[in-house]
């Protein structure tokens, strides 16, 4: 289930977002506890960016969850690696997540690269499109 970038944001801008499920938001000056992610705002992240760190906050944020709350996240996990290139630590933070909930080899079918485009770990959107018969050159798109 390949989830691609339709509505840019930058790093900043999704670090903002991911702000209430990662740390808690400010009120009056007292930092408030941490809401429960949804796969809806993990969603919207991906649609937003490929960013190294948004991924990987947006996964530890799943990975605090408790177990069985992690297991409705499985197709945010799939979709965070299917045509998507990502770090070391943020394909252990999915290994461990899908190993919690089950779905291990479902991972390990959607890590291989399929026809189409794929996006590249980088702060901006920056892919390349993969054919059986042959690679393109990567072309970032600037924003």
């Amino acid at each position: 289930m390949f989830v691609d970038i339709k509505n840019y944001k930058s790093p900043l801008a999704i670090e903002n977002l991911l702000t209430p499920y990662k740390k808690g938001l400010v009120v009056n000056g007292v930092r408030q506890p941490k809401e429960p992610i949804t796969p809806q705002v993990c969603f919207e992240v991906l649609r937003s960016t490929n960013a190294p760190r948004n991924i990987k906050d947006m996964l530890q944020c799943i990975a605090d969850l408790s177990p069985s709350e992690q297991a409705q996240f499985k197709d945010v996990v799939l979709a965070t690696f299917s045509n998507r290139e990502q770090t070391g630590e943020i394909l252990e933070l999915g290994q461990a997540l899908a190993e919690t909930s089950g779905y291990k080899k479902e991972l390990a079918r959607v890590q291989k690269f399929h026809d189409g485009d794929v996006l590249l770990s980088a702060a901006k959107i920056v892919k390349n499109f993969i054919s059986s018969e042959t690679t393109l050159k990567t072309v970032q798109l600037l924003i």
